[in-house]
Order: structure tokens, then C-alpha cells, then sequence
């Protein structure tokens, strides 16, 4: 989708070139959103690096940390979508 934004012509006039921009921003948020949804799921899928999170975690909480069970969380991305 940005490749064919960028390809359009570019525009002429001031009230032209906004509506670009926007559509240019929106664009490069929703690739950035799923950059970082996959780096957020490799993460998560490696247990080393779960396992080193959790031990620093444990380390950094004045309160003793025990698991309760898996919970979904949802986490909303700078692009706009929500995962969980």
C-alpha cells in the first residue's frame, strides 16, 4: 500500500498535498504496527526470552510475584490496531 501511495502523482496544490500527507502518515503506521507485532510475537514464542523477562520482573517488584494463570492482554499499537 505505501509503495502505491508513493507512486501517485505528486500533488499540485496545498489542499492536495494534505490529504497525501495524511494518507502517506496512516500508511507508514500501519507497517510500523505490524513490525512491531511480529517482533512482539517472536518474542513471545521464545522462552529464553520469557523466561530472562519473568526473572527480571520478579527481580524489580517489591512484592513477591506468583502466577495466577494465563490472562489475554491487549495491547494497542502506536499504528492504531489492537492485538491480544
Amino acid at each position: 500500500m505505501l509503495e502505491a501511495l508513493l507512486e501517485e502523482p505528486f500533488p499540485q496544490t496545498p489542499d492536495d498535498r494534505l490529504p497525501r500527507e495524511q494518507r502517506l502518515s496512516a500508511a507508514a503506521a500501519q507497517g510500523a504496527a505490524q513490525m512491531v507485532l511480529a517482533q512482539l510475537t517472536r518474542a513471545h514464542e521464545a522462552e529464553a526470552f520469557v523466561t530472562q523477562a519473568l526473572a527480571h520482573a520478579r527481580a524489580q517488584s517489591p512484592v513477591p510475584l506468583v502466577h495466577q494463570g494465563f490472562r489475554g492482554t491487549r495491547v494497542r499499537l502506536l499504528g492504531g490496531p489492537r492485538i491480544r
